[in-house]
């Protein structure tokens, strides 16, 4: 079973590494977990992740061959999370398929309307009640329609959907964009946001 030092000298070395899984993981989510793999080239965690009811992997690599590999003799129905579309195929081979986690708890949609039109949305959704550091606000998606845009409505979308989070006790937040999105990129940064390089959004079980 993984120690408090241990998984404070791995959260220390995930710099190091092209992908991992840990950005927003705790001691106490994995406190229970086991150390399957630390080396240079590849960190794996592995126990029973309770909010989902399934047992999960938590990983860092910068070669996802290397991750594939280790994962080739894994269990029916373990969980990944945060996977990178270009390892979808390599993964469904060795057994696991995308998988979709119900997020429907403390999720809302923020409306924007203008003479009754349907100016924009945000999606957002608050989860890791559990979490030490306090829940996190994900700002699931904004978009605001062509005709209304440059009128700082995704910027007051956005702040809405902050005071919802702030709302529900949520500490931190974060999001996906396109990159060649330059206008949503620059919104988010100049509202606190930090890019992060690793594009990683889905998530697959074992079966």
């Amino acid at each position: 079973m993984i120690t408090k030092k241990e998984f404070e000298k791995i959260k220390e070395s995930i710099s190091n590494f092209k992908y991992h899984s840990m950005e927003y993981t705790e001691f106490e989510d994995v406190a229970k977990h086991d150390i399957i793999c630390n080396d240079d080239n590849l960190i794996l965690i592995y126990g029973y992740n309770e909010q989902d009811s399934l047992y999960q992997y938590n990983y860092a690599f910068n070669d996802h061959k290397d991750f594939v590999k280790a994962l080739s003799n894994c269990k029916k129905d373990d969980l990944l999370t945060f996977v990178n579309k270009e390892w979808v195929e390599d993964l469904r081979r060795i057994g696991f398929d995308i998988y979709v986690v119900d997020y429907t708890k403390d999720c809302n949609i923020i409306v924007k309307k203008i003479n009754g039109i349907i100016a924009g949305v945000v999606c957002v959704g608050v989860y890791g009640h559990e979490s030490k550091k306090g829940p996190i606000l994900w700002v699931r998606e904004l978009a605001v329609r062509p005709e209304f845009q440059k009128m700082g409505i995704g910027r007051e979308l956005l702040g809405q959907a902050f005071a919802y989070g702030l709302e529900k006790g949520a500490t931190r937040s974060f999001l996906a964009a396109d990159e060649c999105n330059h206008g949503a990129i620059h919104l988010y940064k100049s509202m606190g946001y930090q890019a992060d390089e690793n594009d990683r959004e889905i998530n697959m079980i074992h079966n």
